[in-house]
């Protein structure tokens, strides 16, 4: 009933292989009708992304339960203590300490999201593809398969379970520091999303998450992005949906990144690489997060407005920068001298307050008579609804001319002019009041942060002096 995870039965003397978690969610779900294992779809060598489904029975007539979404292993083999976790978890819902939580809410477990990265020992998958920063391409199957679970499964919360090195070999390690942190948690902060979730993520449940870890004794923070340089300023994450937390909170969900420390490998530990510690670091989280979202389940539930489809002439931020928390702000962080183990508090020039880009009114849908197979496919990864004219159709759009095109910069347009075109038979329509609208703008805006317009392929469909292709049609 309460079986071994393969890290408790192999005596934590290496991780788990990806087949042996597969194989574990099989085996937990047999032990309960509550539990279905089910494929998400597979790795760039076959391997499955096998997801848990805790859930259970509930009255015809009971109100809607919260839905909570767990990833783990993003980052394979070197970071493996979050998927190692979540097999604790998924047991701990179906039979230990968390058995009441499935009475309130259903679960989507997913420890392996990169198994040719875990079985490899590497972050990346077996393309060399950092899966985390995949979600404005979505060029790989992993990422693909997640994301389009996260749509399938609708979950209002999600989790995504990473490792963080203290020693930074590369930048900070040759300047003589570690990192001293224990835990660390962000929030989606796309400043595109819905104001309502970004609110509550940040200014509610973030702080109630920190404040839960911190007082079962593991000191927690809000996390502080990659310290690579004691000249640096600091900011918080990333805001862009190529990483898979704003990706999701674009999808609508409130969506949370973890990262607990990852020990130095050359140490010395009670188990291999120290991971038996680090795997019960990464379950109390897991836990806390897991009570802090039960005990604030009714707000959630009560935001299920401000998941709504766009509206036209909504405003959206597509991008923001970080800028001082003040004038000449400053933060004291607290490192680890690598010689001697001294822990220091050294001061940082503090930029994390977050400044939006000037808005842009949401369209009622985006057109394009050119490009339409390129943009397909890509609408076809995402799940992203469409339709294409079966005839030719007059519409009022916005045009705009490609000034410039910059190879690290957005390109340049001018002014937005009302005009009426025809679009031929053929032609591609992507309304924005479809549930992933959101997601939509943030791609095929050139401006945006997120846009795929960033990358080489798409921004060689742009020429300087002619009209952008992509219309906003009013």
């Amino acid at each position: 009933m309460n079986p071994a995870t393969p890290l408790e039965a192999r005596g934590h003397t290496r991780v788990s292989t990806s087949a042996e978690i597969a194989a574990y969610l099989h085996r937990l779900a047999a032990t309960s009708d509550e539990a279905d294992c089910q494929t998400l779809g597979y790795s760039v060598r076959g391997a499955p992304l096998r997801a848990l489904i805790v859930r259970r029975p509930a009255a015809p007539a009971a109100p809607r339960r919260l839905r909570v979404m767990l990833v783990g292993s993003h980052h394979g083999g070197s970071e493996p203590a979050g998927g190692e976790a979540l097999l604790d978890i998924a047991r701990a819902l179906l039979h230990g300490d968390l058995r009441e939580l499935p009475a309130r809410a259903d679960f989507v477990l997913v420890p392996d999201v990169n198994p040719d990265g875990r079985d490899e020992d590497a972050s990346r998958n077996a393309n060399r593809v950092n899966l985390n920063r995949d979600y404005v391409l979505l060029s790989q199957p992993e990422s693909r398969a997640l994301n389009a679970a996260v749509q399938r499964y609708r979950p209002d919360v999600v989790l995504d379970a990473h490792e963080s090195a203290a020693l930074k070999r590369r930048t900070l390690g040759r300047e003589g520091w570690l990192t001293e942190f224990e835990a660390q948690f962000d929030v989606a902060n796309n400043p595109a999303l819905p104001p309502a979730l970004l609110h509550f993520g940040e200014a509610v449940l973030l702080p109630d998450l920190i404040a839960r870890v911190s007082a079962g004794g593991l000191h927690a923070q809000r996390y502080i992005r990659e310290i690579t340089s004691t000249s640096q300023a600091l900011t918080h994450g990333g805001t862009t949906i190529r990483r898979f937390r704003n990706k999701a909170g674009a999808l609508g969900a409130l969506s949370f990144l973890l990262e607990t420390r990852l020990d130095p490998r050359e140490g010395r530990y009670p188990s291999f690489r120290n991971i038996e510690v680090r795997t019960a670091k990464q379950a109390a989280c897991i836990r806390a997060f897991l009570r802090a979202v039960d005990a604030r389940a009714a707000d959630i539930l009560a935001l299920e407005d401000a998941r709504a489809p766009l509206r036209p002439d909504e405003a959206l931020a597509l991008g923001a920068d970080y800028v001082a928390a003040s004038e000449g702000a400053v933060h004291h962080v607290p490192l680890r001298r690598i010689d001697s183990g001294e822990v220091v508090e050294l001061p940082f020039p503090d930029h994390r307050r977050m400044a939006p880009h000037p808005p842009v009114l949401a369209p009622r849908a985006y057109v394009l008579a050119r490009h339409v197979v390129v943009v397909r496919d890509l609408l076809l990864r995402h799940g992203l609804d469409f339709e294409m004219l079966e005839r030719a159709r007059d519409t009022v759009v916005e045009q705009r001319i490609v000034e410039r095109v910059h190879r690290d910069a957005p390109p340049a347009l001018g002014i937005a002019r009302s005009a009426r075109v025809t679009l031929p038979a053929g032609a591609l329509r992507i309304p924005l009041d479809q549930p992933f609208g959101r997601v939509v703008a943030l791609l095929l805006e050139p401006t945006s942060a997120s846009s795929v317009f960033a990358h080489p392929a798409y921004r060689r469909l742009l020429v300087p002096g002619e009209p952008l292709f992509v219309h906003r049609e009013r």
